[in-house]
């Protein structure tokens, strides 16, 4: 599926340069390529672009196309072969192979599949002897709205319809057999019953593709946290993030609002100086903020957004019945404004959603566009995306910007040693077996990481590269397997924009084995006897003239 935005000036599903000369001829894609809905302006244009299905289908398109064959400004056989592509794909269907499907789904074990690979992904950021919950933790106290009312996944098209559930964290520490506060419950039913009705005075949130309003936090009195501190073991704080389509997050969504900032303090607070653990759980899409807060409480979690089983994921890892295997997909800043794309970024911009008419796009404004209409204005009509090769780690890891929470961290509730069995190239191909080893005390995965810093001099690079990683089995406390990572020699190769090639230079290249980008354990080093260049299709510097209009026009 092609995406709404332009490209060098070009809306994607209409750039016959991304869709056929470089998804089909350079990468050998054999599939159909359709449209995002609604998006793009020309029909005609679209086809003879590659875009084999345009979404949902309107009259008008129907009409364009028809009178473009017509009169001869679309050959018939571009239609056929876009029509050929789509029956290619519905002939390889089950239904073509006389597949019964079930009437009756087995919800059961999709539930299981749900809570194994949740549990599965989720991040242990931080423990200072917390988790996993001991034998003497009975009661638990549940603060945050999340705790309540937690994320399984993000809104939109993508999202879950009939047959809807959500495991919250009370369900999922009730049934890991733990007494929950009844008296919170009590509050924060009410709570968010009340900010339900503030927020959707209608009844129900309506469906939307962007994110919704959840409901705001509220703080317990003083009084309140000592009789919950003298009732509880532990306490555990839960904030959430919604995600979903058109619309990214706004910038406001990284921080922390006063009153979650406001709630972990004085939770922290009161339970620690009873002697009593904290931990703060991220039912999040992408970061927030975490290093003013982080060392106030015992131990930090990011669930991510699992799925419907997302309580019992979270407890079956605060309970230890899942030792954490989950890494950062990404960093964690210290502050907004450390991202290298915080300086073209649009998050200032006030989206409005658009109405489903052909080429409508998605509108964005903000008070500088109001002022200049029919100028194109920056981060609100174009980006241009300033930060170059250095995108996430790439940025902090080559800077050495200090960050709250590096790409690839992840801890566990054992501890394993690395150490490299063999490295080899081997024609076009790149190998690493590396010897994992258990060396705590209870059962864990680890995942090994292969970044690798190409030789100084020629084009610019990061400091180093993710290349290659994977996940052990379940090793057992002084048990070791080898791990084997392999990748592409060319997957080493930086791009060449005047050029259009990635160039490989010759000379040393240190492979470097570790838990996350800041964390390596071993590195060793192989030798590129020849430098290699492979020329690709000019996609970086567009053959034609950007002009401002095409920048503007919706």
């Amino acid at each position: 599926m092609t995406s709404y935005n332009k490209v060098n000036g070009k809306y994607t599903c209409e750039d016959i340069d991304l869709t056929e000369n470089i998804l089909r001829d350079e990468w050998g894609f054999k599939g159909v390529v359709m449209s995002d809905w609604n998006a793009g302006t020309d029909a005609v244009t679209s086809m003879k672009a590659g875009n084999d299905m345009l979404q949902p289908g309107q009259e008008r398109q129907y009409k364009a196309i028809l009178e473009a064959v017509q009169n001869g400004t679309l050959d018939e056989a571009i239609l056929n072969r876009n029509v050929k592509r789509i029956l290619e794909l519905v002939v390889k269907c089950h239904t073509f192979e006389n597949y019964k499907y079930a009437n009756e789904t087995d919800l059961k074990a999709h539930a299981i599949i749900d809570r194994t690979i949740g549990a599965e992904g989720i991040v242990l950021l931080d423990n200072r002897s917390a988790l996993p919950l001991t034998a003497n933790v009975k009661t638990i106290a549940l603060y945050g709205t999340t705790s309540y009312d937690m994320v399984p996944a993000g809104m939109g098209f993508g999202s879950t319809g009939v047959g809807y559930y959500c495991v919250s964290l009370v369900e999922g520490m009730r049934n890991a057999g733990y007494t929950v506060d009844a008296d919170l419950i009590k509050k924060y039913k009410k709570h968010l019953f009340d900010e339900q009705k503030r927020l959707y005075p209608n009844g129900k949130p309506p469906f939307s593709l962007t994110p919704l309003k959840r409901a705001e936090e509220f703080v317990p009195t003083s009084d309140e946290l000592s009789a919950q501190v003298k009732n509880n073991d532990v306490a555990i704080i839960t904030l959430g993030r919604t995600s979903g389509e058109a619309s990214d997050r706004r910038v406001e969504e990284f921080y922390l609002k006063e009153n979650e900032s406001a709630l972990i303090k004085q939770v922290a607070e009161a339970y620690r100086a009873a002697g009593k653990k904290v931990i703060v759980i991220l039912n999040i899409c992408s970061p927030v903020e975490t290093a003013s807060w982080k060392n106030m409480v015992d131990a930090v979690i990011c669930a991510f957004q699992p799925g419907q089983e997302v309580g019992n994921c979270v407890a079956d890892v605060l309970t230890g019945k899942v030792n954490p295997s989950g890494h950062l997909p990404m960093t964690f800043a210290i502050k907004y404004g450390d991202a290298p794309s915080d300086s073209n970024f649009p998050y200032d911009y006030e989206f409005k959603m658009p109405s489903f008419a052909m080429g409508s796009g998605m509108n964005f404004e903000s008070k500088e566009k109001e002022e200049k209409p029919k100028e194109a204005v920056r981060n609100v009509d174009f980006t241009d995306y300033e930060e170059g090769i250095y995108v996430g780690y790439r940025y902090f890891e080559t800077f050495d910007k200090e960050v709250s929470y590096p790409f690839g961290h992840g801890l566990s509730y054992t501890t394993f040693s690395f150490e490299i069995v063999s490295s080899d190239i081997n024609g076009d191909n790149c190998e690493m077996k590396v010897a994992v080893k258990n060396t705590g005390n209870c059962a864990g995965k680890e995942s090994v990481q292969v970044y690798v810093k190409a030789p100084a001099g020629g084009l610019e690079k990061p400091a180093k590269e993710l290349k290659a990683f994977a996940k052990t089995k379940l090793l057992q406390p002084g048990e070791s397997e080898v791990v084997t990572l392999s990748w592409k020699l060319m997957d080493m190769a930086s791009l060449n924009e005047k050029s259009s090639s990635w160039e490989l230079p010759k000379g040393t290249y240190q492979w470097m084995v570790g838990a996350s980008s800041a964390d390596v354990r071993c590195t060793v080093t192989q030798k590129v006897s020849k430098a290699q260049k492979v020329k690709v299709h000019n996609a970086m510097i567009p053959p034609y003239k950007i002009a401002q209009h095409d920048m503007v026009k919706r």
